[in-house]
């Protein structure tokens, strides 16, 4: 049982990898807030049972499960990537149980070009394995200057990706191209806080404004030479003052 004054921040992320790249925030949050990590299903270290998908709203579900069984009431959920997807599904069914929200680096929905770059990456893996399909991932994750300064990082990170579990990859994969929430955001009654990188191709500025939009309120923040990957510098200023930033729209 896990009991504080400072409120819990459920963390909600997309990597696979036993240590995603954003764990590189956990210094900064840590001075803050009390937080709530886990790997999804079919991520990490948990279970990858064979099937076709694993479904946002089972995600979302098994969330809310572990956080019932940690008796914690309320708290504030971020959502980066794969994991604001699942924070959007979560919100709709257990949106009273939320302080503030924060997507990060998300989809609104699947949309064909969406589709392809995860089709994309399937047929990379097929065809050259892992070379080909850290080649072809390279430009859509990271910004026009991360590359370039950041070689051995990215050897590291192709390392980790070589751990991956590929066929739980293709469930995660899945279960993304059902994702539409656009006729549904608008009931998301919570205070929200969209974060995305100028640069990003992966999750592309045009779906945050689209969730900004049909999100009553919420607040978007554009950060400077970032893609789906943002750095620890680049989050440094925006992560930490989040939860004050995020307007209480919820009357």
């Amino acid at each position: 049982m896990i009991r504080s004054n400072v409120p819990s921040w459920y963390c909600s992320t997309a990597s696979p990898c036993p240590r995603p790249p954003w764990t590189l925030l956990l210094p900064i949050l840590q001075t803050q807030y009390r937080l709530l990590r886990f790997d999804f299903l079919g991520q990490g270290q948990s279970d990858r049972p064979a099937g076709e998908k694993y479904t946002l709203t089972e995600q979302a579900d098994m969330a809310m499960q572990l956080i019932d069984h940690l008796c914690i009431e309320r708290f504030y959920l971020v959502g980066l990537s794969y994991g604001g997807m699942v924070a959007q599904h979560f919100a709709r069914r257990f949106r009273a149980r939320i302080l503030k929200l924060i997507l990060a680096s998300t989809l609104a929905w699947s949309d064909e070009a969406s589709q392809r770059i995860s089709d994309s990456w399937i047929a990379a893996h097929k065809a050259g394995g892992l070379d080909l399909r850290e080649t072809i991932s390279i430009p859509r994750l990271f910004s026009s200057r991360f590359p370039a300064a950041n070689s051995a990082m990215l050897e590291g990170l192709k390392q980790m990706a070589g751990m991956l579990d590929w066929n739980a990859v293709v469930r995660l994969i899945n279960g993304v191209k059902e994702h539409d929430a656009r006729n549904w955001l608008h009931t998301l009654t919570v205070p929200t806080l969209i974060l995305v990188g100028n640069e990003d191709r992966l999750t592309p500025r045009y779906q945050a404004e689209l969730i900004q939009e049909r999100l009553l309120g919420a607040k978007l923040e554009v950060i400077p030479y970032a893609m789906s990957c943002i750095s620890k510098r680049q989050k440094h200023s925006a992560m930490p003052s989040a939860a004050s930033a995020a307007p209480d729209n919820r009357g």
